[in-house]
């Protein structure tokens, strides 16, 4: 594929290819200082249904924020216009390059929406019903309770979390396997603070596991880099140590590789969204299909949005800082991101 530099776009000359495993030097990422929990919006409060939104933030000079997007929420959509109207009250210490201010973009944290509910022992009982139905082999009418519970509530957050669970059982027994590592990231969010410990290390494991197979090399080491940390989480992550260190050989090497893309429903109005951290600095697009409309780069300091065209690659400065690509456009358009080697950069136009 012939490639041209991404100074045709006006954004950057030249720039060294810096191993993604650096550190943008002087660069102090904003820190939150203020997240209450809310309240679940009207319609899912009077269902008894908790949830959360992953939200992600320009963060301005004075510790404000702007532009809210979602990349995620649970346990239905409803949380997603909750999670964006959510974020508009977090404040934030600003981050700083070099000592001063500046604006930060991509800044992402956790939503919560909580009610004053124990669990409910109906739900349980609608969990293991579904439990059984899999066991079955019955990914219909699993799949029929699941979306049921999902919608119509009760549901705590830890019931909540045992629900994505099943979901991600339900997507791999379809073959799906995309949505089955996603539901264990829904099901872990928070570094898995809504599962019992054991269940959230495993859990997490096999989240890591999901993300290798998935190529989200980037989001797989910090998984396993915050794993160690957990209480019951370092001795089982001793399973997935030569993963992680294959994949840090692997981000300085010089072989490419393609990421799957798959526009998801969680931006405003129901508008595909795909959100993805990548390992290297130089990217490109191919085969797609459905309606694509547009990459957008997040990083640190700066942001762009770029056309998509799979005759361009885009070199991301390593002084942008840490980085996240997005894609909007209809759901379920999808395409592949290439993470060029650094041969490709060495022997390229």
């Amino acid at each position: 594929m012939s490639r041209q530099s991404i100074v045709a776009l006006g954004i950057l000359a030249l720039v060294r290819l810096a191993s993604p495993l650096d550190s943008q030097a002087g660069f102090e990422p904003a820190r939150r200082l203020r997240a209450p929990d809310l309240k679940p919006p009207a319609q899912q409060a009077g269902s008894g249904i908790e949830g959360w939104a992953r939200v992600c933030v320009t963060v301005k000079e004075d510790g404000s924020v702007a532009d809210p997007r979602v990349p995620d929420a649970g346990p239905n959509a409803a949380f997603v216009d909750a999670g964006r109207k959510g974020a508009l009250g977090w404040s934030f210490e600003p981050a700083r390059l070099d000592g001063e201010p500046v604006e930060a973009r991509d800044v992402c944290g956790l939503q919560l929406f909580t009610l004053a509910l124990a669990p409910d022992a109906g739900t349980t009982a609608t969990l293991a019903e579904a439990e059984r139905l899999l066991d079955a082999e019955d990914p219909d009418g699993a799949g029929r309770v699941l979306g049921r519970l999902a919608e119509q509530g009760p549901l705590t957050l830890q019931q909540g979390a045992e629900l994505q669970l099943l979901q991600s059982r339900l997507a791999a027994d379809r073959g799906d396997q995309t949505a089955a590592v996603d539901a264990l990231e829904r099901a872990t969010v928070g570094g898995g603070r809504f599962l019992e410990e054991d269940v959230a290390v495993n859990a997490l494991g096999a989240t890591f596991v999901g993300l290798v197979n998935e190529r989200r090399y980037r989001e797989a080491l910090d998984l396993f880099d915050r794993f160690e940390e957990m209480p019951g989480g370092a001795q089982p992550m001793v399973l997935h140590g030569k993963a992680a260190a294959e994949i840090r050989t692997l981000a300085r090497s010089g072989a490419s590789y393609a990421v799957p893309a798959r526009l998801e429903p969680r931006g405003p109005g129901g508008r595909g969204l795909w959100r993805h951290r990548p390992l290297r600095r130089e990217l490109g697009v191919r085969k797609r299909e459905g309606e694509v409309d547009a990459l957008v780069v997040a990083c640190d300091v700066r942001g762009m949005r770029l056309a998509y065209d799979e005759d361009v690659s885009w070199r991301i400065p390593d002084s942008w800082g840490r980085c996240a690509v997005y894609a909007e456009g209809k759901p379920g358009g999808t395409f592949e991101l290439i993470e060029y080697g650094i041969e490709e950069k060495d022997g390229g136009d």
